[in-house]
C-alpha cells in the first residue's frame, strides 16, 4: 500500500520519525508479520519501535497466541497488546482453556456476557484459518476433513499447534498426512504421543505409510467407540470449573460486589495512542462462526 494512502488513513503515523517507522517495520519483517495485516492495522506504525520490539517477544512466548501470529488480524492484536494479555489472564485464572481472537477483541460489554453465560466454544474461523495457512490447504478442504469430528469446534487452537509440531518436528510427519487426517489434532498430545508410539512399536504401520495416522486416530477412539469421545481426557475439564464459578456476575465481581479480576476497559492500556479508546469492533461476519 502506498505510504501517502496510508498516512491519509492513520495522520498520526507522520507524528513519528523515519528511523521509527524504518525500526519498526524491520522488527515486523524479521518476526513474518505479513504485510496483509500491517495494511489491515496500519496503526501499528503510532507505536515506539521499542514497544513492538517489546510486544512481539511477548507474543512469541504466549503460548495462546501463537497459532494467530499469520493471521491478518495479529496488528490488531499487537497493538491493543496489553488489553489482550490482561484478558488471556483473566480467562486463565477462571481456567478457560478456549481462547479465540474474537473473545480476545469484542468491546467490554460483549466479553462481560460472554463471561455470564460461559460461552467457551471456539470460532471454526480461527481453525479453518490456522490449519489452512499452516498446511497449505484450502479452508474449504479443512472444514470437509475435521468437522467429521463432532467436537471439532471445542478444541482451541493452541492445542492443535501444538500436536501438529510435535507430529512435524519430533516423529517427522509430512504436512500432506497430517492434511488427509486433520481430527488426529484435536486429541491431547499426550494422547497422541501414547498411540503414536504403540502403533510403532506394534509395526501395524510405519511413519511414511499414508494411513499411518488414521492407525493412531482409530486407537485414539477405540475405547470410546468411536464416538469422538476421546478428546475430553484431558480438555474441557476446564468449561465445568468455569461453569461452577457461580458467583462471577457479569461485570466480574462476585456475589459480594468485589472485583474478581479486572478484564479490562473500553480504553486499552497503551499510554502512546489516544486513538486506542476506540471500543475494539466486532469481526467481519464470516469469521463469527
Amino acid at each position: 500500500m502506498p505510504l501517502h494512502v496510508i498516512t491519509k488513513r492513520r495522520p498520526k503515523i507522520l507524528m513519528s520519525s523515519v528511523s521509527n517507522l524504518l525500526e519498526t517495520n524491520e522488527l515486523l519483517k524479521q518476526h513474518k508479520i505479513r504485510d496483509e495485516s500491517v495494511k489491515k492495522y496500519p496503526d501499528i506504525f503510532t507505536l515506539s519501535s521499542k514497544t513492538i520490539a517489546s510486544r512481539l517477544q511477548a507474543f512469541d512466548e504466549t503460548p495462546q497466541l501463537i497459532p494467530f501470529k499469520t493471521h491478518p488480524r495479529v496488528c490488531r492484536l499487537l497493538y491493543y497488546f496489553t488489553k489482550v494479555k490482561r484478558r488471556l489472564n483473566y480467562l486463565e485464572s477462571l481456567e478457560v482453556s478456549g481462547v479465540s481472537l474474537h473473545i480476545l477483541s469484542i468491546d467490554k460489554e460483549k466479553f462481560a456476557k460472554y463471561i455470564q453465560l460461559g460461552e467457551i466454544r471456539n470460532k471454526g474461523a480461527d481453525v479453518i484459518y490456522f490449519l489452512s495457512d499452516y498446511l497449505k490447504l484450502t479452508r474449504e478442504r479443512v472444514r470437509e476433513n475435521i468437522s467429521v469430528h463432532p467436537h471439532w469446534l471445542q478444541v482451541p487452537a493452541v492445542y492443535l499447534h501444538d500436536v501438529i509440531h510435535y507430529l512435524i518436528s519430533t516423529k517427522g510427519i509430512s504436512k500432506e498426512q497430517i492434511g488427509s487426517c486433520l481430527p488426529i489434532l484435536l486429541y491431547p498430545i499426550a494422547r497422541v504421543k501414547e498411540e503414536t508410539e504403540r502403533v510403532e512399536i506394534s509395526g501395524e504401520a510405519t511413519k511414511t505409510d499414508t494411513f499411518f495416522l488414521h492407525m493412531v486416530l482409530y486407537y485414539l477412539e477405540k475405547k470410546f467407540h468411536f464416538t469422538g469421545d476421546g478428546i475430553w481426557t484431558t480438555y474441557h475439564q476446564s468449561r465445568h470449573n468455569f461453569l461452577d464459578k457461580e458467583h462471577l456476575g457479569l461485570d466480574g465481581h462476585d456475589e459480594n460486589g468485589k472485583a474478581h479480576v479486572d478484564i479490562g476497559s473500553d480504553e486499552d492500556c497503551n499510554s502512546e495512542s489516544s486513538d486506542e479508546e476506540e471500543k475494539l469492533e466486532d469481526f467481519d461476519s464470516d469469521d463469527n462462526e
